[in-house]
């Protein structure tokens, strides 16, 4: 009688671990981050879009930064992006809190301050996705240069981000992607 309680609570730890160590591969497998690829404005209120972007558990900060703007400029979506579209990522580097994002000249193909005040917003959004990045910097063809409305991203923290290219009445909707 004891030898079937003894064999029962085997079996039966067996099991839980069995499901534990299936729970803890599916759960743990990948991470999930958003890209930020639209915003529309509805009177004083901007809805600012964002996209699961998976990506595998366990790289490092420097690759998903490289995964999340390859995603972003290259708009699998199909949605409304305000990164021009020929532009490639030339390099992504993370020096120790600072991403530095070289993008191709044509990031500088278009027209406008509203529509660089919205790709700026889409690249620190994205940017500061990671919990490590605390500032952005974008080069153009390896080299910090101004946008065409003057605006320069050196060095743009989180706190600078949030007083600057954000406004009061945000609200980020995520997208789920099939």
């Amino acid at each position: 009688m004891k030898s079937n309680f003894i064999i029962r609570k085997i079996v039966l730890l067996s099991m839980v671990l069995i499901f534990a160590n299936i729970f803890a591969s599916t759960a743990s497998s990948e991470e999930i981050y958003n890209v930020y690829a639209l915003e529309e404005e509805f009177f004083d209120t901007e809805v600012i879009h964002s996209y699961p972007c998976y990506m595998p558990y366990g790289i490092s900060d420097e690759k998903k930064a490289e995964i999340l703007f390859k995603t972003l400029f290259n708009d699998p979506h199909n949605v409304i992006n305000y990164i021009p579209k020929d532009t490639k990522l030339l390099g992504i580097s993370l020096n120790d809190d600072e991403l530095i994002i070289n993008a191709s000249p044509e990031i500088k193909k278009y027209g406008g301050s509203f529509y660089e005040r919205k790709l700026i917003r889409q690249i620190l959004y994205t940017a500061f996705e990671l919990d490590s990045v605390n500032y952005v910097t974008l080069l153009i063809d390896g080299k910090t240069d101004y946008l065409p409305q003057g605006s320069l991203i050196e060095k743009i923290s989180r706190e600078e981000m949030r007083r600057e290219y954000t406004n009061e009445g945000v609200i980020i909707c995520n997208e789920e992607q099939e």
